[in-house]
C-alpha cells in the first residue's frame, strides 16, 4: 500500500453528488492495478495524487525524522521525571487554555535543530514560540527547558535553544515544509498516559513522510505486551508504513527491528472507536450515536494524542472520529467553529494511508495540507482501516452528524 489522496479528483467508483464522495462508492473491487478516473491510479487503502511523481528522498526524509523523534524522547522522558503525577510545573499557559510544557519546549527545539540542519532549505511549521521564554519573567523556565534539551544537546544556550525553537515558526504555506507536534497530548504527558512525538514532511499540500514517538504505547495491546512500553512509528508515501520498539533507555537504536503495518480485511463483527480522551477535543454525543448506527458495541478505545492513528495503523482498533463538538445558537444545535491545526493529524495521516486505511475530513474530504497551520477547507476527522469501512462510516458520519443536513432544532 501506499501513495496520498489527490486534492481535486474524485474517488472511483464515488458519486459526484451530496456532500461525501465516500457516499454511495465501492472500494471492494478496487485492485493495485485498476485505473482510476481522468488517467488517475488507485491503490488499495490509498490514492496516488494525479501526476505526482515518487519522490526518491522520501525514504531518507523518514530516517531523517525517526531519529529526530527520537532523540528528542530523552528530553521529555527527563521532563516526564521531575513531574508530580498529575501535576503542571513548569507550565504555561495559552490563549485556548492548552497548557504548554518544558517538554514541548524542549522536544521542539532539539526536534527543529535536527531537521533545519539536514534540510535547510525547508521551513517547519511547529506549534509553540519562543516569545515567553525570552521574557525577563521567564528565566526559570527557559532554565529547566535548557536543562532539558542538554540531555541530547550537552552545552546549549538559552539563546541557542530559543533559536532552535523559533525555526519552526514558519506559518505561510510553501511546497515543501515539515509540520511538527512536540507533545502532542499535553495533558496525556502530565497524567504520564498517552502522548506523541509526531513529525511529518508535506510536498504538494500532502504529508508524503512521518515518524512518530509514543514513548507510553505498549508495542501490543492485545495480547498484552509485557515489554517495556515505547512505540516508533514511521510511513513515507509508497514505502509503506513501520512500526518498532523504542529502547527504554538509549533512544537511537539502527538495530531495532521494525515491522510493516499492512490493514488486512477482517471478519471481525465488533469494530472498535477510537476518539480522544478529552470530551471538549471532539463530540463523544454524536460519536456514540455512529457507533451504535453502525452496531458497535465495544466500548470506545479513549486516548490522548495522535498514538490512536497509530493504534488503527496497527489493526487494534477501526475507527478514529475527531467531530466538532456542538454549541447552542438561538434554539439549535450547530456544529463550533473549531479548525483542526495541520500538526495534529500530518503525521497519523502519512501512517494510516501507508497501511491501507483511509483519512478525510467528516464530509468525506481529503485533508488540505495547503493553507498554513490550519486545515481550513476541512471540517472534523475521519479515519478507517479500509476503504470499504471508510464508506460505511461516511453513511453513518452524514446520518448522525448535524453539519451534513444543517442545524437541528433543539
Amino acid at each position: 500500500p501506499g501513495g496520498c489522496f489527490p486534492s481535486t479528483t474524485p474517488l472511483l467508483g464515488a458519486t459526484k453528488t451530496g456532500l461525501s464522495p465516500f457516499i454511495g462508492a465501492t472500494f471492494d473491487a478496487v485492485t493495485p492495478s485498476q485505473a482510476g478516473t481522468n488517467g488517475q491510479r488507485v491503490r488499495v487503502g490509498a490514492f496516488a495524487m494525479k501526476g505526482s511523481a515518487k519522490h526518491p528522498e522520501l525514504k531518507d526524509a523518514m530516517e531523517k525524522a525517526v531519529t529526530a523523534v527520537s532523540s528528542a524522547t530523552l528530553a521529555a522522558r527527563a521532563v516526564l521525571s521531575t513531574l508530580s503525577v498529575g501535576m503542571e510545573e513548569g507550565t504555561v499557559g495559552k490563549a485556548d487554555t492548552s497548557p504548554v510544557t518544558v517538554g514541548d519546549f524542549a522536544v521542539q527545539a532539539l526536534v527543529c535543530k535536527t531537521i533545519s540542519e539536514a534540510f535547510p532549505e525547508d521551513g517547519i511549521i511547529a506549534e509553540e514560540s519562543a516569545d515567553v521564554l525570552r521574557e525577563e519573567g521567564s528565566r526559570d523556565l527557559l532554565a529547566q527547558v535548557v536543562a532539558a534539551v542538554a540531555t541530547a544537546e550537552p552545552g546549549a544556550t538559552g539563546e541557542e535553544v530559543c533559536d532552535w525553537i523559533d525555526r519552526g515558526s514558519l506559518r505561510e504555506h510553501r511546497t515543501r515544509y515539515w509540520t511538527l507536534d512536540p507533545i502532542d497530548g499535553t495533558k496525556g504527558f502530565l497524567r504520564r498516559e498517552q502522548f506523541a512525538i509526531c513529525l511529518a514532511l508535506v510536498v504538494e499540500d500532502n504529508p508524503v513522510a512521518s515518524a512518530m514517538v509514543c514513548p507510553n504505547l505498549p508495542i501490543s495491546f492485545d495480547p498484552p505486551s509485557s515489554a517495556p512500553p515505547g512505540v516508533v512509528f514511521c510511513a513515507y508515501e509508497g514505502g509503506g508504513a513501520w512500526m518498532s520498539a523504542l529502547p527504554p533507555g538509549k533512544e537511537q537504536d539502527d538495530s531495532a527491528e521494525r515491522q510493516q503495518l499492512t490493514l488486512k480485511p477482517k471478519d471481525k463483527k465488533d469494530l472498535r472507536f477510537c476518539e480522544s480522551v478529552e470530551a471538549g477535543h471532539s463530540d463523544h454525543t454524536t460519536a456514540a450515536k455512529i457507533a451504535s448506527a453502525l452496531r458497535v458495541t465495544a466500548p470506545p478505545l479513549r486516548l490522548d494524542s495522535q498514538v490512536k492513528y497509530g493504534v488503527i495503523a496497527r489493526g487494534e482498533a477501526e475507527i478514529y472520529l475527531r467531530l466538532p463538538n456542538q454549541v447552542k445558537n438561538k434554539g439549535t444545535l450547530i456544529d463550533n467553529d473549531y479548525v483542526e491545526n495541520i500538526w495534529d493529524h500530518a503525521a497519523g495521516t502519512v501512517l494510516i494511508r501507508e497501511a491501507g486505511g483511509v483519512v478525510t475530513d467528516m464530509h468525506g474530504r481529503p485533508l488540505d495540507f495547503g493553507h498554513g497551520a490550519k486545515l481550513v477547507k476541512n471540517k472534523g476527522v475521519v479515519a478507517s482501516y479500509s476503504p470499504a469501512l471508510h464508506s460505511k462510516v461516511m453513511k453513518a458520519v452524514e446520518s448522525q452528524s448535524s453539519s451534513a443536513p444543517g442545524p437541528r432544532a433543539v
